[in-house]
This record gives structure tokens, sequence and C-alpha cells, in this order.
């Protein structure tokens, strides 16, 4: 049988035997979301910013050390790698400081447009990747482009937007980081906030209270969330500097600006949208909404069988895959339950 079969065991001796069995860990569970692949394009057009791309590709190391994902990262001289066979199985492409079109006219950017708006992966701009383009499909997908910035090493303060706050499927993106976060950087400045263009989500904004802009914008915005055809973008103005590390209290292993880093790529990836009732094996507990796209399939497939109850009565669910020696269990308390399974015999099942 390939179907998930409903069981219902009631408490007697030998469920007591079988639970006794079981061999239980509540440690914090590792990270097993939707960020398996991260492709980091490290390509300025004239090779400057250094400093600037090293502390981003400094930040991505740490990340995928902390969360095992796969990172790739393309150096100044490997631009013509970026092609659909290194985008192969990738959810998040960040591009970094590019200072200008980071890739010809021709197919490298019919790779990259696809990959967003039709393959429906998440596409990462950090600090200048939004300066002096022309390519098209970079220019929307920045919204608003470089205009100014005063000299680097003014230090003003960021804080969280109330528009990403309030929206479901961005929330998760501000989760955990303070309220208000305080750094030396170059602050830019753009034609316009980034707010009037409609379907704009904005994630941080620039109080100007806090330094003097080489021009004020009075709605400051610094970083922001969008949709590109299937596809989601997001973009992160400040980078000149070290503001991974460095922001608020200095900190090697990384600071606030990290998290928000991290929360993007999480974001992008589709690690907030899922199955949000707890009745189904595909519930995610990090889900803020069902589907990006009205398009996108039910993400809650399987239901879950109930009715097993320990020897404490503390209700279990379990579902069992008949021609599988798998199982899981789902119990009323953080942290995630390892088990080895035996039958009456003494059997391991698992």
């Amino acid at each position: 049988m390939n179907n998930f079969s409903k069981i219902q065991i009631h408490y007697n001796p030998i469920l007591i035997l079988l639970l006794c069995l079981i061999s239980s860990s509540f440690a914090a569970s590792p990270y097993n979301g939707q960020v398996k692949r991260v492709v980091l394009f490290d390509y300025n057009v004239n090779n400057d910013h250094i400093p600037s791309r090293k502390a981003i590709r400094d930040a991505f190391v740490r990340l995928q050390a902390l969360y095992g994902f796969q990172l790739v990262m393309l150096g100044q001289t490997q631009q013509a790698q970026l092609n659909d066979s290194i985008l192969q199985n990738t959810q998040v492409l960040v591009f970094s400081d590019g200072m200008g079109d980071p890739l010809p006219a021709g197919p490298q950017r019919l790779t990259v447009e696809n990959f967003v708006q039709k393959q429906g992966n998440g596409l990462l701009l950090l600090h200048a990747a939004d300066v002096a383009l022309s390519w098209q499909f970079l220019k929307d997908a920045s919204v608003q482009l470089f205009l100014s910035h005063p000299p680097d090493g003014t230090q003003g303060t960021l804080y969280l937007d109330t528009a990403g706050l309030n929206n479901p499927e961005t929330r998760n993106i501000l989760r955990g980081l303070p309220n208000r976060i305080t750094m030396q950087d170059e602050w830019y400045s753009f034609p316009a906030s980034a707010r009037v263009t409609p379907g704009v989500t904005i994630l941080l904004s620039a109080d100007e209270t806090t330094f003097t802009p080489l021009n004020p914008m009075k709605d400051h915005t610094m970083a922001w969330s969008h949709h590109m055809g299937s596809g989601l973008v997001a973009y992160e103005a400040l980078g000149h500097r070290d503001v991974w590390t460095l922001a608020n209290t200095p900190n090697p292993k990384g600071g606030p600006m990290q998290d928000l880093l991290w929360n993007m790529t999480r974001y992008l990836a589709r690690d907030f949208a899922g199955c949000m009732d707890q009745n189904y094996l595909e519930f995610n507990a990090d889900a803020t909404v069902t589907k990006i796209n009205t398009t996108d399939p039910n993400p809650c497939k399987t239901k879950v069988a109930t009715g097993i109850r320990s020897a404490s009565h503390r209700n279990i669910r379990s579902v069992f895959k008949s021609n599988q020696k798998a199982s899981q269990w789902t119990i009323p308390e953080k942290g995630e339950q390892k088990t080895k399974l035996r039958n009456v015999q003494g059997k391991i099942l698992n």
C-alpha cells in the first residue's frame, strides 16, 4: 500500500512497552528549510568596493556554516560562469555591489530573468547592486536606483518599518531584530521613496533625524521586497562597511544586519510560506502565508492520523507509511522528537 493508514491505539500494556522504548531528544532542531543552495555573484564592473564585497562574502560563509546550505561564490574573473547550469537547484541568487550592469546583454541576462520570473526563485540585491543600471530587468528589480550618499562613516539609525511588520508575507524577515539599529555607513538616498511603487513592501527605513542625508527624502526607505513574475526580489541599501558584524554592538560572529541577511534569504527561498494547518504532515511552523502566488499549489496535502495516547496521557499524532519503515511523531512541546520504534518482539521498525 502506498497510502497512509489511520491507526487508533488505546492505552494498554503493549503500548506502554512500545512507548517506553522510544528514545526522545528535545534539543533545538537543525535548520531544515528551503534554502538548499545560494549563488553569490560577486562581480563589480570596475572591480572596486573590494572591502564591501569581502564583508558580504564573509557574512554568507558564516551563515553557511550555521545553517548548512550549499554556497557557490562566483568572483570577479568568473562572470561568464553565471548560467543555467550554475543556477540549477538554486533557490536564491545574490548580486553584490555590481556598480553597474553586472552581465552583458544576451543569454546570461535571460537566464537570470527566467530564474526569477518564470522559475519562481529569489533575487537578493545588496548595497551598490542598484547603481548606474541600464538593464531594464535589474532596474525594475531594484525599484529605486542610487542617487547620492553623505560621506562614508556617517552614523545613522534604521528602524523596522510598519509595512514590513504588518504584512504577513514579510513579517518574519524582521523577526527577532531590534526595533532600531544604529551604524556607520554610506546612507543612500534615492530619487523617490520605494513606498510609492505598487506591490513593494518596505522592510527598513532610515530616521533622517539621526543623520543629514545628501538628498533628504522624508520617507527614507532603505530595504524592501516585491514580486517579479513568479519569483521574489529583495533589496537592502546598506553594506559599504561591514554592517553585518558592526551594527550596534560589534560581534565577529554577526549582528542584527546579518540576521536580516539570513531572514531575507529565507524569505526569497519561501521558507515563510507553506501549510499553516497543524493537522497536516506538511505543517510549517514558520509559515505566515499559505501561498506566495495565487497559482501556487495547496501546500497542505497529507492529513495526519490522530488517536495514539501515551502512558502519560499526552496525545500524540502519528503517521505510518506502510511501504516504508518510517514514522513521524508530533507532540505538544518545543523541539524535535527522535524515536526508535520497536514492535512487541523487540525488532526495530524505523
